[in-house]
């Protein structure tokens, strides 16, 4: 699967250095460009799925980059993120920016998450298929399946976590007169008091609670995987629930990072 290209133009070395371990790190294909004029010139060339855009470029400013980045109809719908550090200004916004990031206001993490909230909302059409790998946790291992399973949810009760249902796919087929043989467990898992947080901001989260992590047997190898909640959470476009979608994000991990160890 090739994965999905973010460009970065900004002329502060250190920080393209520290975005690029962390966007790279999460599995995102990264190149930059460290002035207005030749992140121009880039994104024709790479066709990225989506720009970091800074707004004090030399040689052309960010929001004249944006400009025509958005007149020109062969990239102009390619989404374009302002990182910036003016707090008042929402000049981007006309000129056709689809998103501000204040660099002052947020972690690298915040920002991971902006950037998954508009490549889910405004898809590039660079690339026909976003890389499903950047929206799952998913991890791998030789151990039996009944194995991982019991550690699994072991985990969940470590964790402070609960279990809802557990749905036995070739059990439930089997009961339709579906022929379906292979092993795969869908754990609902939720944490009431995370979960009253994010409806206390949001009651249509409901629509992608609880959280459902499946277990599956696949050539001898058993994965565990689930939807990563930043993805699911960031649909609703709620400022206050980044952190929030954060730590369920962060237990979740540990809860299948246990499982496999």
């Amino acid at each position: 699967m090739k994965k999905t290209k973010i460009l970065i133009v900004e002329d502060e070395e250190d920080l393209v250095d520290l975005l690029k371990l962390s966007l790279e790190g999460t599995g995102f294909e990264v190149h930059a460009a460290h002035d207005g004029e030749e992140g121009l010139k880039k994104v024709k060339e790479i066709l990225p799925d989506l720009v970091i855009l800074d707004v004090m470029l030399p040689k052309m400013t960010g929001y004249e980059v944006c400009r025509k980045l958005k007149s020109d109809e062969a990239v102009q719908h390619i989404p374009v993120l302002i990182y910036t550090s003016l707090m008042e200004d929402k000049e981007g916004y006309s000129v056709g920016a689809d998103a501000y990031f204040i660099k002052s206001l947020g972690t690298s993490q915040d920002l991971i998450f902006k950037i998954n909230e508009l490549l889910l909302t405004k898809p590039s059409q660079v690339s026909k298929t976003i890389d499903k790998d950047l929206f799952l946790y998913t991890k791998t291992t030789s151990k039996v399946l009944a194995k991982v399973c019991k550690k699994f949810e072991q985990a969940v009760s470590a964790h402070q976590f609960g279990i809802l249902h557990t749905i036995d796919m070739k059990q439930k087929m089997a009961e339709k007169n579906v022929d379906f043989d292979r092993n795969c467990l869908i754990y609902e898992i939720c944490n009431p008091v995370l979960a009253k947080k994010a409806l206390d901001h949001e009651m249509k989260i409901a629509a992608v609670l609880p959280c459902r992590v499946a277990i599956y047997e696949e050539n001898n190898v058993v994965t565990v995987t689930t939807m990563r909640p930043s993805i699911t959470m960031g649909i609703f476009k709620v400022d206050e629930l980044i952190p929030l979608a954060n730590e369920i994000e962060q237990k979740i991990k540990k809860i299948i990072d246990d499982a496999v160890a």
